[in-house]
């Protein structure tokens, strides 16, 4: 995350002490910034009256300083117009106040603690979310004015624990967090599953300035998966490129959303003709009919016995399917529906501000 030195720090009137807070906290600093777990940033008045108070600081927060100064042309811009970053400063408290749609984390520099700047947790439902969050990413930095290194360290929250896990993380620990959860949303009226809602419950209820939330605006992650690579990754086996060009007609922006590629629509999911998700797949499908003549017969009470599928699962893991090839693929040149490359722009906002870090430097 970008870290940004407060205008506050410029005030400060006597020479810094070898163990001052400030002292300590700008060594907490240096060292963050020697790992590339962050990118250290600020006015050049603030490094520059920093360095000129500091003559006890060490000599690798100095340098630190110094190379904040010689950075400033490079990092301005991005820091300027990233979404979110921290200020660390002469503060009360730990806050995080919004301005102008920018989440700023404000934290006093007695506060600055070793755990608190390590590299920040991307919180996901599977590994291989994150591995395919930090693709996106990579692949739109340039978009993003993104010249820094990821850094970011994945945590499994297990499906439909996430919400627990995220809870837990917000109590347990001052690291910080960003989780990403699918909405599990299958038509356009549909609200947010059970994870999405836990952990939206858990921001309203219990907010924390060190975490934040992003609820996919499709179904799952898979949604996100641009089309070729599915076909791609599903060339060698005759079956499932029959069940891709089953899915084919639905790759539009008013479907596609609200697939559920790792589960199948049957016709005991569609009985209940007057609910919402059943109105919304019986058109799509084109299947209205089919499931009256099941519910007039009878047929189809229940998931487990009912035999008629009108869309077959893509797979178990489609994004399981791509990641293997992920280091060879570009999304440059993709196809997708808009809501899906809104999803891929917001992600890569949010991920490049929560997760920018620098190279590793060696000790010294």
């Amino acid at each position: 995350m970008i870290i940004e030195l407060d205008q506050s720090l410029a005030g400060i009137g006597e020479n810094l002490t070898e163990n001052s807070v400030v002292s300590i906290a700008l060594d907490n600093i240096a060292n963050a910034h020697r790992e590339g777990a962050h990118v250290i940033f600020s006015e050049r008045n603030v490094a520059e009256h920093l360095l000129s108070i500091g003559e006890s600081l060490g000599g690798r927060t100095k340098q630190t300083l110094r190379n904040v100064i010689n950075r400033y042309a490079q990092l301005a811009e991005f820091a300027e117009t990233v979404e979110v970053k921290i200020f660390i400063g002469l503060f009360d408290n730990i806050h995080a106040v919004i301005e102008n749609g920018k989440r700023f984390i404000k934290i006093p520099v007695a506060c600055v603690t070793s755990s608190l700047l390590q590299k920040p947790y991307l919180l996901v439902e599977n590994i291989d979310d994150a591995k395919f969050y930090g693709f996106l990413t990579t692949e739109l930095a340039s978009k993003l004015n993104f010249s820094g290194h990821l850094s970011f360290e994945a945590y499994n929250g297990g499906g439909n624990t996430t919400g627990n896990v995220y809870e837990h993380l917000k109590n347990s620990t001052d690291r910080l967090c960003l989780c990403i959860v699918d909405s599990d949303r299958r038509f356009p009226t549909s609200k947010p599953g059970e994870t999405a809602n836990k952990v939206l419950a858990s921001d309203k209820t219990d907010p924390s300035p060190l975490t934040e939330s992003f609820v996919l605006p499709v179904c799952s992650v898979e949604n996100l998966i641009p089309w070729k690579w599915l076909e791609d990754a599903y060339s060698q086996s005759e079956d499932m490129k029959k069940r891709l060009k089953m899915y084919e007609c639905h790759h539009v922006d008013d479907v596609w959303p609200f697939l559920q590629l790792k589960k199948d629509i049957r016709c005991a999911d569609l009985r209940e003709t007057q609910k919402a998700f059943s109105v919304f797949w019986s058109d799509k499908l084109k299947c209205r009919d089919d499931v009256a003549r099941c519910v007039a017969g009878g047929a189809c009470t229940k998931r487990d016995d009912c035999s008629t599928t009108f869309l077959a699962a893509v797979s178990g893991s489609p994004l399981g399917a791509v990641i293997p090839k992920l280091s060879e693929r570009t999304i440059g040149a993709c196809d997708a529906v808009p809501t899906v490359k809104a999803a891929w722009q917001s992600i890569a906002q949010l991920v490049s501000a929560w997760s920018c870090g620098g190279p590793q430097l060696s000790a010294g």
